[in-house]
């Protein structure tokens, strides 16, 4: 999908006009079936085609740390990787970890910080999690306006060549490895709130939480039985 990551501008390729005729061209040269590994090569059908790791990288760089960690004999912590977490044991006074998700919201500051003040300002909820991995995607801070001033998600699917544009607005998925949590999150955001909803359902190995709007442009969520029991909702200050 990289190709049409950088024509749409979230690359390093600065952003020019995109037409269909551009995005048909590209399409020709994206797709995972057209990569392929052969005795321990990436094979690629086409030479034009390239990969962009953003979707798991960084959950992949968190399971990476953690597997450090366990080989040092640490079995208590929590590692977070620009929002992609895994955490293990507890905290120490034996309390599960408690991880915020943010709501969505095109006002977000640019850094997240870890004070009360902020949570309570800009948190949806809060997972109490041990031993689970924790990765959330969203459209709501990588972004930007077009000449019309419509809104363009960095979220590419990648069967239209276009950004998603559909009512879901953050993805989050809590399994027992931060890379494959980071695909999955990434997945929903692509495929839109009924296919989260669906997989979630039908894949044991997943729990989500869903935010989304509804067809009054109101804010709703969606989790999964499991995660409901870990919920912490915030009281929100006067």
């Amino acid at each position: 999908v990289a190709p049409l990551v950088e024509v749409w501008g979230f690359g390093l390729s600065q952003r020019d006009a995109v037409t269909d005729i551009i995005i048909d061209s590209i399409l020709q040269f994206v797709g995972y079936e057209k990569v392929s590994l052969k005795h321990n090569r990436l094979v690629k059908e086409d030479n034009r085609l390239t990969i962009n790791f953003n979707a798991i990288a960084q959950g992949y760089a968190v399971d990476y740390i953690g597997t450090y960690l366990r080989s040092k004999g640490i079995t208590s912590f929590l590692i977070d990787v620009g929002g992609e977490v895994l955490a293990s044991g507890t905290k120490p006074n034996d309390i599960p970890w408690r991880i915020a998700i943010e709501k969505p919201s095109d006002d977000l500051p640019a850094a997240r910080d870890l004070s009360d003040s902020y949570v309570q300002k800009y948190a949806q909820v809060i997972i109490n999690i041990s031993n689970r991995a924790v990765a959330t995607s969203g459209d709501y801070r990588t972004f930007y306006l077009n000449e019309e001033g419509i809104k363009v998600s960095h979220t590419i699917n990648p069967k239209t060549g276009k950004p998603v544009d559909h009512s879901l607005l953050s993805a989050t998925v809590i399994t027992d490895n931060c890379a494959k949590a980071d695909a999955w999150a990434t997945a929903f955001m692509v495929l839109g709130v009924d296919s989260a909803k669906k997989l979630l359902k039908t894949n044991d190995e997943l729990e989500g939480f869903l935010i989304y709007s509804d067809n009054n442009g109101h804010t709703v969520t969606y989790a999964t039985e499991n995660i409901k029991r870990q919920l912490e909702e915030i009281t929100r200050e006067k």
